[in-house]
């Protein structure tokens, strides 16, 4: 279905985000789902291509026989700016100020001359809307000032001019004292009188208003406020009118913490501009002059994914909020101020395409590539990042790169979509892939040298649509292990894994998601047992950490080497203790439960949601569980839950809700043994930031365990095949304490907060 109005083979323009313009015949046109258009590609115009609404800024229509200019009632004039430095003045139809906007964009009518008889602008293309008033008939109409003080005010910013304009002889003294006569008479501008009386050229005025800016002379508004006939925030609000934004406060307004990592803090200082609020779709900032186009080159550049809704805020007060934030959040990373520099070289030498087979990158080009590779990889690692992933987007968007640091991703930089194929193909020939293989994924490693270490990098590729490959490197740095006694446990859990240890034989389990510390855990219990006397073999995919003694064996599946071989290979080579890396089938587990019969302690990960329901998922594996039962030790369930910031965390109440949360959690006796009485207050920790967490409250991840001890009664319910809810009753009878209880534990004592343990451990 098209649009009313439209005609099968209409001529439009459309304007891309982009800020490139093409013209296309439509055969429909929807505002949710694009323009479906004859492809220029081919001559009959037979084959259509669709362009989606994430490319586009506006549709313009040009006149086609029998059209009719029939336009809405209660139209609004306006100012559009889209990219690309366009500017329409158009009567467009949307609702009162205040009212809700169209979901996707609106219709608009020329309000001057232009070749088409109606556009379309989607709200995500719209960089500003403007009233066309006069920023001093805005302060007249909202009774900020009286048309004499707006005068007044005009004429002690335009003789500025003048004097520019004679010192430079652009004009006479004698045609600037003509013209300031004229415009007494008029009221006009004094750069409009000079232009139209033929004493100066449109040039001229703006070469004179470029001077008077490097002069920081004083714009209109700034004249008034000196004037004292008019406050900052009087002229703040007169913008906001003019230009269709919300005016705030920006000292009473609350300032999202990690709203100012979206963007270089260097841009928010040279451009003055400061972001107040992010979600995952729009960053809000506040500025104070919306004519600053600068701030929209920085944000069509640094955030292609998100919209930016602009609103504006007295000169001031946000100076004073610019430079408390700036002071509050850390600089970023020395090694980031190389990274414009070596974005620009790198353009400047691919040129605006993205290279192909045909025209392949020049050898200076590669080189600036793999720096860029490099510089990625590096400062990732200096971040603490444990993922680095890049997510290209096109040639004509942004390639998106994110790190995740303490378990949640982070935006580092955008490159652009140019880059995206050489970057993806660099990182492919480091990790010894197929570079011509774009249509399945891909694993390999990197090792990459660093100037104190060597680090291991897993790489996996992924191709996603429209023709992109993604790219995500997990960071295998090979570190020590932690001592047992530093890995978070709590004191009753420290000493019963303490004793499960000691024990000369059997099966523990360590049990979580995915990237929640599994193996980190096995190699801090490996370190409490590597001494001379006791030979550990593992067999690990991959060797994430290394310690002197051990016996460490590299996965290779593609000659046969899984874990289940390398099982049986241990068996023969005389160990004291196993490790294997994960128990992903029924021989894995079942070679491990016979090992931990014959005299070995074996020690293996699996992915289940709690401790209990690991015993069910094994004997569902087909384990016999009179042998499972008898083999088992222990089960150590954990999930990694951000820490407090220890500089800024402070105590506050707990509130009604979060009382209710935690009893239902643990219960009321359970509730009762942690202090939580009716009448008795209980003190829970935040974390308000500050420069050591980059403003996030947190910094680091703890462990929250749950550790099942196999007693008797356990191993019992086990040869039963007993349901999860009877083996976990069992387990919290004698001891086990629960992720969740675990969790608020560790709350309590301001470790966390009970935000991240209800989002890492179920209720």
């Amino acid at each position: 279905m098209s649009e009313p109005g439209q005609h099968a083979g209409e001529a439009v323009t459309i304007g891309l985000l982009d800020g490139r313009m093409v013209n296309r015949r439509i055969t429909r046109f929807s505002p949710r789902l694009g323009v479906l258009a004859a492809d220029p590609e081919t001559r009959d115009g037979a084959t259509q291509v669709l362009l989606d609404v994430e490319r586009l800024a506006y549709v313009g229509f040009f006149a086609h026989p029998g059209a009719t200019d029939e336009r809405p009632f209660d139209l609004r004039r306006l100012k559009v700016h889209v990219p690309g430095g366009k500017v329409f003045v158009v009567d467009a139809a949307l609702p009162p100020d205040g009212a809700p906007l169209p979901p996707v964009g609106f219709f608009a009518w020329p309000a001057a001359d232009s070749p088409f008889t109606r556009l379309f602008f989607y709200h995500h293309g719209v960089l500003r809307r403007e009233r066309p008033e006069l920023l001093g008939a805005l302060l007249v109409e909202a009774g900020a000032a009286t048309l004499e003080q707006v005068q007044r005010g005009l004429d002690a910013q335009q003789a500025r001019i003048g004097r520019i304009l004679i010192e430079q002889e652009r004009v006479s003294p004698e045609a600037v004292d003509a013209a300031a006569a004229g415009q007494d008479r008029r009221r006009l501008r004094l750069g409009e009188i000079l232009v139209e009386e033929g004493l100066a050229t449109p040039r001229d005025i703006e070469v004179a208003l470029v001077e008077q800016k490097s002069r920081r002379s004083r714009k209109l508004g700034e004249t008034l406020v000196a004037l004292k006939i008019v406050t900052e925030e009087q002229v703040a609000e007169a913008l906001a009118r003019k230009f269709n934004l919300l005016y705030v406060d920006i000292d009473r307004i609350p300032i999202h913490p990690r709203a100012i990592d979206e963007v270089p803090r260097e841009l928010i200082a040279r451009y003055e501009f400061l972001p107040i609020d992010t979600d995952e779709r729009t960053l809000t900032i506040a500025i104070a002059d919306p004519l600053n186009t600068g701030v929209d080159d920085v944000f069509s550049f640094f955030l292609s994914k998100k919209r930016v809704r602009e609103v504006i805020a007295a000169p001031t007060p946000l100076r004073r909020a610019i430079e408390r934030e700036l002071g509050r959040a850390p600089a970023r990373p020395a090694d980031d101020s190389g990274l414009d520099a070596l974005l620009r070289a790198a353009m400047a030498e691919l040129g605006p395409e993205e290279p192909t087979a045909e025209a392949p990158a020049s050898p200076d080009a590669e080189g600036l590539i793999i720096q860029l590779a490099n510089k990625i990889i590096i400062d990732g690692v200096k971040r603490g990042a444990s993922d680095i992933h890049i997510e290209p987007n096109g040639p004509e968007l942004p390639v998106r790169v994110r790190f995740r640091i303490d378990g949640d991703c982070v935006a580092y930089r955008d490159i652009p979509g140019p880059l995206r194929g050489p970057l993806v193909a660099r990182i492919k020939i480091m990790a010894s892939l197929d570079i011509a293989e774009r249509r399945k994924p891909q694993d390999g490693k990197i090792r990459f040298e660093l100037p104190d270490r060597r680090i291991e990098l897993r790489v996996a590729t992924v191709p996603t649509a429209a023709g992109n490959e993604d790219v995500v490197l997990r960071v295998l740095a090979a570190s020590k292990p932690h001592p047992v006694d530093q890995i978070g446990l709590s004191p009753g859990n420290l000493s019963r894994a303490r004793k499960v240890l000691a024990e000369p034989y059997g099966l523990i389990l360590c049990v979580g998601p995915t990237g929640s510390g599994k193996t980190t855990t096995l190699h801090s219990m490996l370190g409490s047992l590597n001494d001379e006397a006791t030979k550990i073999w593992t067999a690990e995919d991959p060797i994430e950490i290394t310690q002197r003694g051990l016996r460490q064996v590299q996965m290779q599946p593609k000659i046969g080497l899984d874990f289940a071989a390398a099982m049986r290979a241990f068996l023969r080579a005389d160990p004291d203790v196993i490790m294997v890396g994960e128990m992903r089938d029924h021989e894995t587990a079942a070679i491990a439960v016979e090992a931990s019969l014959t005299g070995h302690l074996v020690l293996s990960t699996l992915h289940t949601n709690s401790a209990p329901e690991t015993i069910t998922r094994l004997l569902d594996m087909g384990l016999d569980p009179f042998h499972f039962a008898d083999a088992l030790l222990a089960v150590l369930a954990q999930r990694l839950a951000r820490r407090l910031c220890s500089g800024c965390k402070k105590q506050r109440p707990a509130t009604v809700e979060e009382r209710e949360a935690i009893v239902r959690a643990v219960g009321v006796e359970g509730a009762e043994r942690r202090g939580i009485a009716p009448g008795r207050e209980l003190l829970l920790w935040q974390g308000p930031g500050c420069n050591a967490c980059n403003g996030n409250g947190y910094k680091g991840r703890l462990g929250i365990h749950e550790l099942l001890v196999a007693d008797d009664d356990v191993k019992a319910l086990v040869q039963k095949r007993a349901p999860v809810s009877a083996i976990r009753e069992r387990a919290v009878a004698a001891g086990m304490v629960t992720l969740l209880g675990d969790g608020i534990d560790k709350a309590i004592a301001g470790e966390t907060d009970l935000a991240q343990v209800f989002a890492v451990a179920s209720r």
